[in-house]
Formats: structure tokens, sequence, C-alpha cells
């Protein structure tokens, strides 16, 4: 500004300047609250484009990021740097450890006939307000509270390490023991690779000079809190949500976990959960996911395909049911694990299971092709003559519903959407986009192609009024479908299994989404704020 115009800057008069000065020490952003029911600040669809968004980006944007990457933006509306990713890759895997009695009730929860929500739900509901993982919120308070006590607004400003340990060791209880070897690990590689960030080497050196309780989650309490800092400073997000992080992640992690095929036949998730193989516990957590989740290890083409289907199902905006059923959870006042169990009760055959019924339809489709690549066409297999099939096939079917007085009939999975509709020819941005990235890299997907084929025979022969579009629904079904095409040949696998899997891709990518609107919800929202009021409601005679 010009001379004249400035204002010099004053210390303000008592008690002001106490408070001013309080405030500006305070980490972290503090939201007004309000009614949060149909409201978020996290996720939404964009007006025009009607892509979903979270945190301003679209998801179609963030299938360039591994998992781990989208896990920890989630909650801290910032990726962080490559180089930041494998110390990232070794906590989450360490946090992923779960005894048997999880496995154990997800498979008797099988075994009765449950959903692949459902199975999954009976674990988390066991997981109550994650005691194992106290320590690791009460690490970070501590921590964070020394930054302020300090006045810290940058991880590179210069610290008096003496008298933050001395300030420290007020807050943070004594332990007995020394670190052990996975501590030791993180030590060294937060020493070689992250030296310049005072956060990480005030925690170095605290450890040095004093025992804690546990060495573990202190070290990553303090990765935690650099990771998220430069937010924390900026007010983008609250303490809470830095405080409940490894909260959040040990949830996401175990839930992954638990999520898989056959994991007592998975050699590669049982030296995994042994966290003696420090080498092991490097592997990126998208490969990891991948490994859970098929059993195998993926090449480089699997890795994005997978990677992709992750992102693409993070949100739907948050109106999506899943969504709603996390955010009523944390209306009524549950622990964040409960809240992850209202996304998973309220996801199910009609939402996220989309994928499970078109993978059924898929093989029945294909039955007889002899299909040995599905990434290539056989030479006397002609995708349109097989999509005119179903087609008047299912216009026999419906047909024979309506003259038996059928009111409702079973629809062809994954076309068709409430949002994308009644245009001639009506598209998915989600999966339009993804479609055609995969086509400029030379990825090719038989099942996918046939989804196109599909909608337009419907059309042809007089089953629907328009072209629907193919939904992101089957974007997880033909995916996946071709990710198992190989087993399913071996019968390595069963259909069963198969459409499992598809479900469980779309539970991991939906459940880091819903992190960020459970955070959401704790910051801003008021208890029971998603009610429905009297007015709004109507009863049916």
């Amino acid at each position: 500004l010009p001379i004249n115009l400035k204002l010099p800057l004053v210390k303000a008069n008592k008690p002001y300047d106490k408070e001013i000065e309080a405030f500006n020490k305070e980490l972290g952003a503090t939201f007004l609250r309000r009614n949060m029911r149909n409201a978020s600040s996290v996720s939404r669809i964009d007006p025009e484009t009607r892509v979903a968004e979270l945190h301003g980006i679209p998801v179609v944007d963030l299938v360039e990021k591994p998992f781990e990457s989208n896990l920890i933006f989630a909650l801290t509306k910032t990726h962080p740097k490559p180089e930041e990713l494998p110390l990232i890759n070794v906590c989450l895997n360490y946090l992923a450890f779960s005894d048997e009695r999880y496995h154990e009730a997800v498979q008797f929860a099988e075994e009765q006939g449950a959903t692949p929500n459902q199975s999954l739900l009976a674990a988390v509901s066991m997981m109550g307000d994650m005691p194992d993982l106290k320590n690791g919120k009460l690490y970070i308070s501590a921590i964070l509270d020394l930054l302020t006590d300090l006045g810290i607004k940058d991880k590179s400003t210069d610290m008096d390490f003496d008298k933050a340990c001395t300030l420290s060791a007020k807050h943070i209880p004594k332990g007995k023991k020394g670190p052990g070897t996975f501590a030791k690990m993180l030590m060294q590689k937060m020493n070689d690779k992250f030296n310049k960030s005072n956060i990480l080497q005030f925690a170095l050196r605290y450890v040095g000079k004093n025992k804690v309780d546990d060495h573990d989650l202190f070290l990553m309490a303090a990765l935690f809190v650099d990771l998220a800092f430069d937010a924390l400073v900026l007010k983008k997000i609250s303490r809470s949500t830095v405080e409940s992080m490894i909260e959040y992640l040990g949830i996401e992690s175990r839930m992954l976990i638990l999520s898989g095929i056959n994991t007592d036949k998975n050699k590669f998730l049982t030296q995994l959960q042994k966290r003696e193989d420090l080498v092991l516990l490097e592997t990126s957590f998208t490969e990891v996911a991948y490994r859970v989740v098929f059993q195998q290890k993926p090449d480089a083409t699997q890795l994005k395909e997978f990677q992709a289907l992750l992102a693409l199902t993070l949100t739907n905006g948050v109106g999506t049911i899943s969504a709603k059923g996390a955010k009523e959870s944390v209306s009524a006042r549950n622990n964040i694990a409960t809240a992850f169990g209202g996304f998973l009760v309220n996801t199910g055959l009609a939402h996220g299971g989309a994928g499970f019924e078109a993978i059924e339809f898929l093989l029945d489709a294909f039955k007889g092709t002899k299909l040995k690549d599905p990434a290539v066409l056989p030479a006397k297999t002609n995708l349109k003559d097989i999509s005119n099939t179903v087609a008047i096939n299912y216009l026999e079917f419906k047909q024979d519903a309506k003259q038996k007085g059928l009111m409702s009939y079973k629809r062809i999975p994954c076309i068709n959407h409430p949002v994308f509709k009644g245009k001639p020819v009506n598209i998915d941005p989600r999966e339009d986009y993804i479609y055609n990235y995969f086509k400029k890299l030379g990825i090719g997907n038989i099942f996918w192609d046939f989804y196109h084929d599909l909608v337009h025979s419907l059309f042809e022969n007089g089953v629907s009024a328009n072209v629907y579009c193919v939904n992101i629904d089957a974007v997880i079904a033909v995916i996946s479908l071709k990710l198992m095409w190989g087993d399913f040949l071996k019968k390595k696998i069963s259909d069963k299994e198969m459409q499992k899997i598809g479900f469980i891709i779309f539970l991991l990518g939906r459940m880091a989404g819903v992190s960020a609107e459970i955070a959401d919800h704790r910051d801003r929202g008021q208890d029971m704020d998603t009610r429905t009021p009297v007015s709004e409601t109507k009863f049916v005679v």
C-alpha cells in the first residue's frame, strides 16, 4: 500500500493483547457449528460437469494419485509429496494389523450369508473407540500443544530442542522400554529423508533422551503432525481431525485387511501382518490393497487400473446414501469406527453392490465365447452380435414380466443413472473420462466395450426410449472382472468370490472419501442434526 494508507502495527490494549497473542498461536481451524444434515464442506457435485469433487478436486483427476496419497488427502486436504509416501506406507501397513477375532467375525458373518458390507461391519462394530491406538491421539495432542506453546508456524523454523523436550516431558507419559526394531527403522528413515523438518527432528531427539509407552505410535504421531502441519497453519483443517489421524487411518487400514478373499491363505498378507520384514512394510499401500483383494502381485497396468477404480469411487457427493449413513452416525455422537459402520450399513446391492450383479451378468453374456484375454477381442467374436442377443432376450423377458403383471423385474446392472438421463444419448462423465483415458494409454477391456455396444443395442431394439449411459458401477465391474479373468479361467476363484471382489472395491474407495465426511461432520455438525423435521415427514395410508 502507499505510505499514507499504511496503518502502523501496534499492540492491542489489555485484555485483547493476550487474547490475540493466544489466538495467533493456535493451530487449526475452529468452524462454526451448524445443521449439516444435507451439507458438506468436503464434497459436492459440480453443477456443470456433474462430476463429484473431493476438496475441490474432481475424482477423475485423482486417478493419478496412489491410494495411500488419497487416504491422506481426504483428511488433510493436501496430497503428500512423492518422497513422503514410502514412510506413509510403512505406517499404514503397520496400522493394518488385525488380530484373529476380527477375521473370525467376518468369516462367521459370511457363513450366515452376509453381504460384503455386512460381514465387514461385523468386524468394524467390534473396534469400539480403538483403545490400542489411544496413545497415538495423546502423543499428537502433546506435540500440537508443544508447537502452540513455542509459536512454531513453519516446519523448517529453528527450534530450541532442549526446551521442547523439557516442555513435552510434562505431557507425555514416561515409559520403561527403549525403542524396538520397528521404531528404530522409523527413526533411521526419518533422519535420512526428513532431516529438514523440525517436528520430526524434535521427535527423534525426544525418543533419544526419553522412554515412552509406545515408541512406534509416538514416531507415527510426529509423522502425521508433520504431514498435516501446513494445512493446520493455514487453518484448512481442525486440530481435532489431526489428533484423530492415527485412529482414522488405523480403522481404514484394518478394514482393507479384513475385506480380503481367503486372507488365511494369502502368504503375502500373513508375512505383512507379522510386522517383522521391514522392507515388506514399505510396500505401496495401493499394491497391498491389490494383493489383499486379488491375492496376487500386480503388474504396472493392473495397478494403474485398480488405482483408478479406488479414486473414482471416493465420493459421489454428500447426498449419496453411503455418506449419509456416516454423517447420521456422527450426528448421533458415535465413535469414529461406528461412523464408518454407518457408511457400511448404508451400502448394499443397490448402492455399491451393483458391480456384484454386473459380474454375474457379464459372465452370462460371454458364456461360450472362449475369451482368453479381456484386453483383446478374439478373431471370431463380434461384440455387436453379443449385445444384440442380450438386448433382444431382455426385451422378451421384460414383455413377459409385464404380461404377468409384475410391477418390478430384474434390470440390467450398471446402465442408466438418475442424474444422467433424459437426453438422446446419455453419458456419465466419470465413466466417459476414465474410458477415454485408458483408451489413450492403450489399455483395452472387451467387457467395457461390450457395455458401450449394449446401451445402443437396447435403444435400437426398442428396449429403451433413448441411449442409456454406462455408469460408474460398470467401471468397477468390467475392470475387476478383467483383473480376475486369468484366475477365473484357471478355476482358482469362484463366481461368488468374483462378485464379492466387485463389491469390496467400491467399499475401499468410498471408505477413503467417507473419512473426509466424518471429519467434516464432527467439526461442523451438531448432535441430532440429521433428523428429519416433522414438517417434512409424510404418513402413507
